[in-house]
């Protein structure tokens, strides 16, 4: 069957047309740059909707994570908490795809909400270097990272070659669950919230930070690859001159990638807490005169 070229024209009307490979391998980080006293620093963009946890081992896919680095400076330190909010911000739209082996991939999905999550960790002084990670041997042995830590036992190796030198906590909106690492992982950290707005999945972390270099591994949470999010509603194939050889109508286990927005906020600490501190200074420095 040849589909006609009006009817190739509507379903690709709105689409995001992208070349895919058949074999990903590499890690590419964003920076974001520096987070100041009392500032905003915000990204929109899209993700994978299974790719914090995936698949009955849940761990996450390096290659298809979003690796994005950013740094405190000294105010932004001394001044309070940092806020780090993922929110899901899905909508419906037609995706379009070409292969290495020229054919096409049309996709329609529904907008529904995913389930965002991400893992922070700490960084050295010279940053982040992707192609040393990417170069380690643990990269080259296969491709999952654990969401809650980071030692070499638990698929961290190549983090750590890149430049990580700790991990600081995380936020979770999906589904618990224990991943091949032997780690329990839940919704999150000490200071971590999740929930839904509007329709649409968030999660979140209030932690404190010394000033340094951070790297945030974003992504969405699937581990039972069912409700995972932007679920395809019609996905044709189409070979190199517009024959169909797929049209499948509300296939099973197919997304559409997430649209989503990160802020990370430099929170001051209240006012209030400010002058309780120096009220307790100044009663511990008050000295009663001695009576003449």
């Amino acid at each position: 069957m040849n589909l006609s070229k009006k009817s190739v024209a509507l379903l690709l009307t709105g689409a995001a047309m992208a070349t895919i490979s058949t074999h990903a391998s590499a890690v590419s980080s964003t920076q974001l740059g520096a987070l100041t006293a009392n500032g905003v620093i915000t990204q929109t963009g899209q993700m994978a909707v299974k790719n914090w946890a995936d698949i009955t081992v849940g761990l996450g896919w390096m290659h298809t994570t979003k690796w994005i680095e950013f740094s405190v400076d000294a105010n932004a330190a001394s001044a309070g908490n940092v806020i780090i909010n993922l929110t899901d911000a899905s909508k419906a739209y037609t995706s379009a795809s070409t292969a290495n082996n020229g054919n096409t991939t049309i996709m329609k999905s529904n907008g529904n909400t995913s389930h965002p999550a991400f893992s922070l960790f700490s960084v050295g002084a010279a940053g982040f270097d992707e192609s040393v990670a990417v170069a380690s041997a643990n990269y080259n042995g296969g491709v999952g990272w654990t969401q809650v830590d980071v030692s070499p036992t638990k698929k961290g190796a190549f983090l750590l070659a890149g430049g990580v030198t700790g991990f600081e906590g995380y936020a979770n909106s999906g589904t618990t669950f224990a991943n091949s690492a032997g780690d329990n992982v839940g919704h999150g950290s000490a200071g971590s919230s999740y929930g839904t707005t509007a329709g649409h999945d968030w999660a979140e972390l209030n932690i404190s930070l010394a000033a340094g270099n951070y790297l945030l591994a974003i992504g969405n949470s699937c581990f039972t690859l069912s409700n995972c999010g932007n679920e395809v509603t019609q996905r044709v194939v189409l070979d190199s001159n517009f024959n169909i050889i797929t049209n499948e109508t509300n296939p099973a286990g197919r997304w559409n990638n997430a649209d989503y927005k990160l802020t990370i906020t430099s929170v001051p600490v209240p006012g209030a807490v400010w002058l309780f501190g120096s009220a307790l200074a100044g009663l511990v420095g008050f000295r009663r005169r001695p009576v003449a």
